[in-house]
């Protein structure tokens, strides 16, 4: 009797806090600024996107009740081969904490690590398909609370007594495994792709769903995104862009549109871009960065907007983010295909095959150790055709 009230008072809670119509539905995607992480809506950006790139993003997120959810996370992504003309192959990884405060009642971590490939089918134009792996650890943490079993007659609550309960039943691990495909028009007088869609299918495998019962089980979410540039003068440019969830039992539509400005060139990268989006029947969303050099800075807020579905929950979530991120290769667009005239010329290889290994750099005590370079030549007969413009 004391485990089934206790359940269901965990699963009204949590039901509650994460703002979800029904206890037993799973949560979908809660970051607002993808750009930033990627990973969380396909697996196949990171050779869609071949840059070296590490960041972190911070997203508070206030509830109706005295209560509110803390995100962190970390992720990064490194194209291990980068050979103009020869497909991209790219690694990436990414750790995310995720809990309740102040009560602490509920913490969640993840931890990814996917590959990619990417293949430039034209001068514009790269296609890119990616797996990753997502291990997962959820806890209820019922600490800061008692029990019948630890009631004294006349006394009171004595915490140093047994609560009776088994608290390991309240510990969820579990893996689950996500694919997707991206096409992605790249624009070389921009720092962002022209066009792009992607689609992606995460938790395929359906692992386990509940905390008691392992016959629950998370349903697959399906996950499409797109945006196109509709005006572009000099350096001003508009693009719409969506974004698409769905697993059965919950469905999420994000539409919005970007305005973006390019502050410098190719050789001193700097650009701007406000955002302004709808995420149907939940929340507004409002946010800009800004990018100088190899950092990129991010800011968004959302704002209930709706007085039914998940967004009744909700007062306001801020998210912060900042990035680092630079090209691998000759130039931004390293990835472009050899121009007839670089390959009259000689001045470009595009049958080797360039393992980027990093250097490692001790100033202290003077130790410098670097990695060798490695590179293989292909056969002239798999030398890969490239389209002439």
């Amino acid at each position: 009797m004391r485990r089934s009230l206790l359940y269901i008072l965990i699963t009204t809670v949590m039901g509650s806090l994460l703002g979800l119509p029904s206890v037993g539905h799973a949560q979908l995607l809660q970051y607002s600024n993808e750009s930033f992480t990627p990973m969380r809506t396909n697996p196949a950006w990171g050779a869609a996107l071949p840059t070296q790139r590490a960041g972190v993003q911070y997203r508070y997120n206030a509830t109706a009740a005295i209560t509110g959810f803390h995100t962190a996370r970390a992720s990064g992504s490194y194209p291990l081969i980068s050979t103009p003309g020869l497909p991209i192959v790219a690694v990436s990884g990414a750790f995310m904490q995720d809990g309740e405060r102040p009560s602490g009642i509920f913490e969640r971590q993840e931890i990814s690590g996917g590959l990619s490939v990417g293949v430039p089918v034209s001068r514009s134009l790269l296609l890119a398909a990616g797996f990753q792996a997502n291990y997962h650890q959820e806890d209820v943490i019922l600490n800061n609370l008692t029990t019948g079993s630890q009631y004294l007659p006349e006394r009171g609550y004595n915490p140093d007594i047994g609560n009776g309960e088994e608290f390991g039943d309240l510990q969820h691990r579990y893996l689950s495994y996500a694919a997707g495909l991206t096409m992605n028009w790249v624009d070389q007088s921009s720092l962002t792709p022209r066009h792009y869609f992607a689609l992606a299918l995460y938790d395929f495998n359906e692992p386990p769903l509940s905390f008691l019962d392992d016959a629950s089980r998370r349903p697959s979410t399906w996950v499409a995104q797109g945006a196109a540039t509709v005006f572009q003068k000099e350096a001003f440019r508009i693009r719409p862009d969506f974004l698409f969830q769905t697993n059965g039992d919950l469905t999420s539509t994000t539409f919005g549109v970007g305005w973006g400005y390019n502050l410098g060139d190719l050789t001193n990268p700097a650009e701007l871009w406000v955002n302004t989006r709808y995420r149907w029947r939940e929340a507004g969303i409002v946010g800009a960065s800004i990018r100088k050099d190899a950092f990129t800075l991010g800011y968004t807020y959302d704002f209930a907007v709706a007085s039914s579905g998940t967004g009744l929950h909700h007062t306001g979530a801020h998210e912060l983010a900042i990035r680092y991120e630079l090209p691998k290769g000759d130039g931004w667009w390293w990835y472009r295909f050899s121009t007839p005239e670089e390959e009259d010329e000689g001045t470009r290889e595009p049958r080797r095959l360039n393992f980027n290994w990093p250097s490692i750099n001790i100033k202290w005590p003077n130790l410098n150790i670097r990695w060798p370079q490695l590179n293989v030549r292909w056969p002239r007969w798999m030398k890969i055709k490239r389209r002439r413009p």
